[in-house]
C-alpha cells in the first residue's frame, strides 16, 4: 500500500528535548536513503545548519547537580538496549524454529532504528528508543515475537529507563535563563520552516515518482516517527487536541 501523506504534528507542543530529537530523527531517516537524500540536498543542508545553530542554545550548564543522575539514567537505558540485543542474538541460534524466527523479527526492528543506539547523543537516543518501544508494543508481529522470547520485562525496562532519563534530564535543564529560552523559541520558528521545506520537497519528489519506492517507505517511516512522538506527548499531557492543525509557516 502506497503512503501518500505525511501526518501533521503540533511542533509547538513539543518540549525542546523532544523537538530536537524529533527533527534529528527526521534528518537521519532522509539522510540514510541513498536515493532520496541527493535530491533533497539543499533542504537537508539547510535544516542541518538550523539544527547546528539551535543545539548549542540547549546545552546544559556544566556542574549541574543533576549531572550524575543523568549519567546514571543514561547508563540504565544503554544497558537495557545492550541486554535486549544480546538476548535477540542468543535466540538467533536457538534450537527451535519458532524462537529463531521471532529473533529474526526483532533483529529487523533493532537494525531499522539504527546501529549502536547507545552511542547516539542524548536527543537521538531518546527519540530512537521511543520509536522502538512504540513498534514493540503496538505492532502485532513484534508483540508476538516479544512474547515468544519472553522479552516483555526487557521492553518494559527499556521504556521505564528512557522515561526516567527524560524526566531527570528535564529537571536538569530547568535552570536555563529566560534570554536563552527566548532565543531558543525564535530559532525554533526558523527551524520549523526548514522542516516544512524538507517535507514539501519530499512530497513533491514522491508525487513526481507516483509515490513508488523508496518514497512510499520513507513517508511511512516519517509517519511512524510522528506517531510515536505524538503518543509520548499525549502521555505527558502536552497535547490538548487530537487535530492535525499545524503552526503557521509564515
Amino acid at each position: 500500500m502506497q503512503n501518500k501523506t505525511i501526518k501533521g504534528i503540533h511542533l509547538y507542543n513539543l518540549r525542546n528535548a523532544m523537538y530536537l530529537g524529533f527533527i534529528q530523527l527526521i534528518l537521519n531517516s532522509v539522510n540514510e536513503n541513498n536515493v532520496v537524500a541527493p535530491k533533497l540536498k539543499r533542504e537537508l543542508d539547510e535544516l542541518t545548519a538550523g539544527m547546528s545553530a539551535m543545539s548549542p542554545l540547549f546545552q546544559i550548564r556544566r556542574g549541574s547537580s543533576f549531572t550524575k543522575a543523568v549519567e546514571s539514567a543514561d547508563f540504565r537505558r544503554d544497558e537495557a538496549i545492550k541486554g535486549i540485543n544480546m538476548q535477540i542474538s542468543s535466540y538467533m541460534h536457538h534450537y527451535t524454529e519458532e524462537k529463531r524466527q521471532a529473533a529474526k523479527q526483532l533483529k529487523r526492528i533493532m537494525k531499522n532504528w539504527g546501529k549502536k543506539v547507545a552511542e547516539k547523543n542524548y536527543f537521538e537516543e531518546s527519540g530512537i528508543i521511543r520509536a522502538m518501544v512504540y513498534q514493540l508494543t503496538n505492532n502485532p508481529t513484534y508483540i508476538q515475537a516479544v512474547a515468544t522470547l519472553n522479552l516483555s520485562d526487557w521492553v518494559a525496562e527499556l521504556q521505564n529507563a528512557n522515561k526516567e532519563f527524560n524526566e531527570i534530564y528535564g529537571e536538569r535543564i530547568s535552570d536555563i535563563g529566560k534570554k536563552t529560552k527566548e532565543r531558543m523559541k525564535s530559532k525554533r520558528v526558523e527551524v520549523n520552516k526548514l522542516y516544512y521545506n524538507l517535507r514539501e520537497g519530499l512530497m513533491a519528489h514522491a508525487f513526481i515518482n507516483n509515490f513508488e519506492e523508496p518514497y512510499s517507505k520513507l513517508i511511512a517511516i516519517w509517519n511512524v516517527i510522528i506517531q510515536q512522538v505524538k503518543q509520548s506527548t499525549r502521555k505527558k499531557g502536552k497535547d490538548k487536541e487530537e487535530g492535525e492543525e499545524e503552526e503557521s509557516k509564515t
